[in-house]
C-alpha cells in the first residue's frame, strides 16, 4: 500500500516537473496545423475513455463483488487516478493552441478530465457517503 502511494507521488512529481519541457516543445510545434488536429482527435479519444471509466466506476457500485463489472470498475479506478495527469497535459496544450477549434477540442477533454476525476474523488472522499 506504501509503495503504490509512493508510485502515485512519483507520478504526480514527474507530470508536475515535465511541464515545462512539453512547453517548449508545444510552442516548436505551433506552426504544425496536422500535429494540433491529431493532438486534438488524440485528446478527445483520451477524454472518452475517462468518461467511459467513469460510468463503469459509477455502474459497479451497487454490483455484486464477482461481477464482470465490479472486475472492470477496479480497472477503472486506475484510469481515474491518471486523469489529473491528462487534464494538465491537455490544458497546456489547449492554452498554447494556434486555432480556435484545436483549443475548444483540447479545453473539452481537460473538462470531461477533471469531472471524471472531480466526481470519484467526491465518491471516495465524500465524508457522509454510503459504503
Amino acid at each position: 500500500m506504501y509503495g503504490f502511494g509512493d508510485d502515485l507521488l512519483f507520478l504526480a512529481v514527474f507530470g508536475i516537473a515535465a511541464v515545462p519541457a512539453s512547453a517548449a516543445a508545444l510552442l516548436f510545434l505551433k506552426p504544425y496545423r496536422v500535429f494540433w488536429r491529431a493532438l486534438s482527435v488524440a485528446a478527445l479519444g483520451v477524454a472518452a475513455t475517462s468518461l467511459a471509466a467513469l460510468i463503469g466506476y459509477v455502474a459497479a457500485r451497487p454490483a455484486d463483488a464477482p461481477s464482470l463489472l465490479h472486475t472492470w470498475s477496479g480497472l477503472a479506478a486506475l484510469r481515474i487516478l491518471v486523469a489529473p495527469l491528462f487534464a494538465l497535459g491537455f490544458l497546456l496544450s489547449g492554452l498554447l493552441a494556434p486555432n480556435r477549434s484545436s483549443r475548444f477540442a483540447l479545453l473539452v477533454a481537460t473538462v470531461v478530465e477533471v469531472a471524471a476525476f472531480a466526481y470519484v474523488a467526491l465518491i471516495w472522499f465524500h465524508p457522509f457517503g454510503a459504503r
